[in-house]
Parts: structure tokens; sequence; C-alpha cells
């Protein structure tokens, strides 16, 4: 997949400076000293200043310091990436949620879908073997499910950073700017990623988190995010993780609960829609559909969610034609909705301001 290099013309060549950014980049918070830098241009120190100093011009910050064992050799650490190279490969790990949303959108609904194939484009480019590790840690923890439009609102910058953090074996700690629905203030949040998802059911990309505040998971819309920033380590305890990885697996409609999953069956009745799920199963966590022995024109919709509140949702949808058969506080829930909307409608209807 080609893309436009952000690499300025320095009189350095590009493929130099994109040597050095990779090796950097392999190097990470260790960073390289001078000596190991110019086994990269044949033992020449000179192209190591040319390449360090075209790396900056393009937008790069390079910091330099002594390593905290009493070494002398002074170490460089790459801390930014270059302006418009938001992840320093040649293929970056934020397009994976790109590639995700294209190929969903073209086959339409394949149930869980993870990014593994996506491995060995990384490997196709030729990179060092830390890179290739994290690029493969990354696309781990990308996962999609449904078909899915094109989202708009992205920022490549936050994407960049949630992605370069979760090709970490243990993801950092990280202030969130965001913005919640219907709020006109933005908030900091410190989290731990553990996942992006891309749901049909909600639309669009969503973070898997842990709240580090309040000690419990959390999902966040990708586009609701106005920054996002390293702050420093993570680590997250066993239970937390397994929670985490519940909630990917089970949650619909972008909803976080620590809860064990719970069973739902519904039955749906029509020929329409019983003939549209036997035709095209719903993306829905572990999804089963059979005909329903009781009704000729129905279907038994069996499914797992973590949460009630986006199980729910997907319910009301199909108005009186689902009906709850388990678990009872599903079918209660749904049933307070379509009675709370039944008020609304038998109420007097309100006048137009245009009348």
């Amino acid at each position: 997949m080609p893309r436009p290099s952000s690499l300025r013309p320095t009189g350095v060549s590009q493929d130099r400076q994109r040597r050095l950014l990779a090796a950097l980049m392999d190097a990470g918070e260790a960073g390289l000293c001078r000596p190991q830098m110019a086994k990269l241009f044949g033992g020449q120190t000179r192209a190591v200043e040319r390449a360090l100093n075209a790396l900056q011009m393009s937008g790069a910050t390079i910091s330099a310091c002594y390593p905290s064992d009493g070494s002398r050799q002074k170490r460089f650490v790459l801390t930014r990436p270059p302006t418009g190279d938001p992840w320093p490969l040649p293929m970056e790990a934020h397009l994976t949620l790109r590639v995700a949303e294209e190929s969903l959108r073209r086959i339409g609904g394949a149930g869980w879908m993870n990014l593994h194939p996506l491995r060995t484009l990384g490997s196709d480019q030729g990179l060092g073997p830390k890179a290739a590790q994290r690029f493969a840690r990354a696309i781990e923890r990308t996962a999609v499910r449904g078909t899915a439009s094109h989202s708009d609102g992205l920022s490549d910058a936050v994407l960049s950073a949630l992605m370069q953090a979760l090709s970490e074996p243990n993801a950092p700690r990280m202030e969130l700017t965001y913005r919640a629905a219907g709020r006109i203030a933005d908030r900091i949040h410190e989290i731990i990623p553990h996942a992006v998802l891309q749901d049909a059911v909600a639309g669009g990309p969503y973070l898997i988190a842990w709240a580090t505040a309040q000690q419990r998971p959390v999902i966040y819309r990708v586009s609701r995010m106005l920054a996002a920033r390293r702050v420093g380590q993570g680590g997250l305890s066993d239970d937390a993780r397994k929670v985490l990885a519940r909630i990917t697996q089970h949650q619909v409609g972008a909803w976080a609960t620590a809860d064990e999953p719970m069973r739902i069956r519904v039955r749906v009745t029509g020929a329409r829609w019983a003939q549209h799920f036997l035709n095209s199963t719903p993306d829905l966590p572990e999804v089963a559909v059979e005909p329903d022995p009781d009704h000729p024109e129905g279907v038994i919709v069996t499914f797992l969610a973590t949460a009630p509140e986006g199980a729910v949702r997907w319910i009301l949808q199909m108005g009186g034609a689902a009906e709850v058969l388990e678990p009872p506080s599903i079918r209660e829930a749904v049933a307070q909705e379509l009675e709370r909307a039944t008020q609304r409608y038998r109420a007097p209807t309100a006048p137009s301001a245009q009348a």
C-alpha cells in the first residue's frame, strides 16, 4: 500500500533517513549511540549527523541523553516521528482501521474478522524484528465485527498514538482529551488501552480501555477523542485483562460492564424478519439463528452480551416482531422501554412551532 513520504529533500537521501528512522523506532526508549547509527551507513559518522539533522528538519523530535547505567556514550531517542508521518514504518499501523473499514464495507457481515493477514503486509515491507513485533501486536489488538460504513472525523494523530500504545508488550497509561456526547466541555481521562474495536451495531471505531481512577472498564468513541498522549508505564492485573478480553469478545453496541456475558434468546416472528436472519446472520457475539419450532414464520436468535443496554437497543429495532425469551432481566428492560414508548404515543401530540 504505497503512501507519500513526509521526509523532506534535505540533501540526504530519503532511503538513509528512513533507515535511521526505522532503527530509532526499533530501539525505542533505549535509543542508539553514534557508533550504532554509523553501522547503518558503513561507519560514516558524518552521515549520521546529516541524517539526524534531516529527520529533525522533517519535524522529528530526537532527544539526546546519557543512560542511567553510567555509560559515557550519549544515546539518541526518537520521541516524535516526522510531521505527517505518525507511524514511522512503510506500512503504518494506524491504517489497520482504514483497511478494516474498507474490507468490511466490501464483503458485508462476516462475523469477527481478526486482521492477521496484515502481518504478511508488515513482513513484506522489510521491517526490523522489533518493529515487526510491534506491528503484529497492534494488529492483534484491533478487532472488527460486521459491516462498517466509513468513519469521518478520525484524527490521524489520535489513531497513531493509540495504535503505537497498543503495539507495546504492556500498553502504557494514557491521557485522553474527550468530549462525550451532549457535552460542550472536554474532559481528561486517564486510561490503559486494551483494544480498538470496529463494531457494526454501534458504528465506527471504539477504544476498549481500563479507567485507572475508577478501576473499571470503559469504552470511548474514537471520533470524540481530541488528543491522546502517553503519561507513564501501564500494567493491568490478570483480572482486569480477563474483563477487558471478555468485553472485546462479547460487547454489543459499545457498552461495557465487568459482568460475565449473559445468554440472550429472542423469538422473532414474521416471514420477512425470519428470512432476513436466516439469509444473513446478525453480527452479534456467538450468535445462532434457528427456525422456531412453534412458529412456522419465526426464528430463535441466541447470542451473548456483557451489558444489557446494547442488547436492548438491538432488540427494540424489531418492535413487536421480537419477544425476549431469556433472561428475565432483558425481557423486563425491553418491556419497560416499550411501555414508555406506548405512553408517549398515547399522550396528545404537542402543537408544532410552525403551525
